[in-house]
């Protein structure tokens, strides 16, 4: 009966370190892994919710570049136009400048022609002849910016000619991503062109929603007279085939607008009331200048916005990281203190089946 017991006592010796053992093992995982729940099998409740999580975690990092995609473009757009606008203004006074200088006479003209791109030699020597190379000089870096206001192949200042309206195009950008449900930020490029190379290719009907905010032909009225001007930036009217700083006319070739010059002709050829007439001609500047802060205010507003949607989906995706560290996380510092435990445990049972073992050998002996 002594022999017995003591082997009983070996064999639930045996069962105490392998359940210690299982244990020990469990909580290593756990610590080197960092999770307590590692598969479906540890416990399938959490694991399903967590690999849910993980999911959605993963989409919003793909917004967070999509945001990161649209704000750099915005952010584009913005310094262009806004460079566009200070030149503008400076052309604005420019022309206030022009105003108050000697009016060009019939006598300082070569002729009244009312073709717009030739230069004119006896224009050249005037005081408006120089503000007027400032200007073209000034349209010439405007151009540039707008071609160069570009992120990613997205250029929301210049409309390709492509054969396509500028209405046609927006830009959508993912914004968020909540249980399979997409929400986009839509930007409208019609707001915001200031130049279209397809104006050329929309000769007549209702044209205009086709025309960028520099585009041509403005009407400047000429005050006493029954006549009026028109005012070419870069496109001209009606598909007339004039494009100035295109590639095909560069800023060195005589396809210049020379705006002062051009306005200056027409008031002496319709005899016109000067400053009235440059009056209306500031205008047309006042009101582009203030569809371009339209604009501005526009970016301004969706800058806002995305700046918006950025916090609210990367403190969404820090939250759904936190939750999931809830479920599925191993707490160290108690995983440490039971790993100690355990092996405290591991060691004292395999003392006790040492023990165990011994004595079963001491009472065999006794029998021989």
């Amino acid at each position: 009966m002594t022999s017995i017991h003591t082997n009983s006592g070996a064999i639930s010796a045996l069962h105490t370190l392998r359940g210690i053992t299982s244990s020990l093992n469990e909580t290593q995982v756990q610590i080197s892994s960092g999770m307590r729940v590692n598969n479906a099998s540890d416990n399938a409740a959490y694991w399903s919710i967590a690999t849910t999580m993980r999911s959605e975690t993963k989409a919003l990092s793909v917004v967070e570049d999509s945001i990161g995609l649209a704000r750099a473009i915005v952010d584009v757009t913005y310094s262009g136009l806004d460079n566009v606008r200070e030149s503008l203004v400076r052309i604005r006074n420019l022309v206030i400048t022009a105003r108050t200088l000697p009016a060009a006479t019939a006598n300082n003209l070569e002729n009244l022609s009312p073709n717009p791109v030739n230069s004119d030699s006896k224009f050249a020597q005037t005081q408006l002849a120089k503000v007027d190379s400032e200007i073209n000089q000034l349209l010439a870096s405007m151009y540039s910016t707008i071609k160069s206001s570009s992120f990613g192949g997205v250029n929301l200042l210049w409309n390709k000619e492509n054969g396509r309206g500028i209405d046609d195009f927006t830009h959508d950008f993912v914004v968020d991503y909540n249980s399979g449900r997409v929400e986009t930020l839509k930007i409208d490029q019609y707001a915001l062109t200031l130049f279209n190379e397809d104006y050329q290719n929309h000769q007549s009907g209702p044209t205009f929603l086709e025309t960028g905010i520099l585009d041509s032909s403005d009407v400047v009225y000429l005050e006493g007279t029954s006549a009026s001007h028109g005012l070419n930036l870069f496109n001209a009217a009606y598909g007339i085939g004039i494009v100035y700083f295109q590639e095909q006319h560069p800023l060195t070739s005589p396809a210049q607008p020379n705006i002062l010059l051009q306005l200056e002709k027409s008031i002496v050829r319709h005899g016109a009331e000067r400053e009235a007439t440059y009056a209306n001609f500031l205008d047309v500047f006042e009101e582009k200048i203030n569809k371009i802060q339209d604009g501005l205010a526009y970016l301004g507003s969706t800058q806002s916005s995305l700046t918006r949607y950025a916090e609210l989906v990367t403190s969404r995706g820090e939250t759904y990281e936190k939750g999931v560290g809830r479920l599925v996380d191993a707490d160290m510092d108690a995983s440490s203190t039971r790993l100690k435990a355990l092996q405290a445990q591991q060691q004292l049972a395999s003392q006790s089946l040492q023990i165990a073992n011994n004595n079963t050998s001491t009472i065999l002996q006794l029998f021989r």
